[in-house]
């Protein structure tokens, strides 16, 4: 399955090159990283185009850092 990966990953960096901020091949899975303002763009082309013709979104995860470093938690024992 490297192969196809590698050759989704080629046509992903290809179709998004200004979007992905990194992408990431790992065991079974491939891994992109976009802004919160590409999302819909990059998913609705993803469903659509005929180079990607994705049919389910698995898993999609986000992070707020709007507030990182002056949050009064201390995380280091935690």
């Amino acid at each position: 399955m490297e192969g196809g990966h590698n050759t989704l990953s080629i046509k992903l960096q290809q179709a998004f090159t200004e979007s992905l901020h990194s992408i990431d091949i790992n065991d079974d899975e491939i891994t992109i990283i976009v802004s919160a303002q590409d999302i819909l763009h990059i998913m609705s082309q993803l469903c659509v185009a005929p180079e990607f013709k994705f049919e389910q979104l698995i898993d999609l995860a986000g992070v707020d850092y709007l507030d990182f470093g002056v949050d009064e938690w201390d995380t280091e024992t935690a």
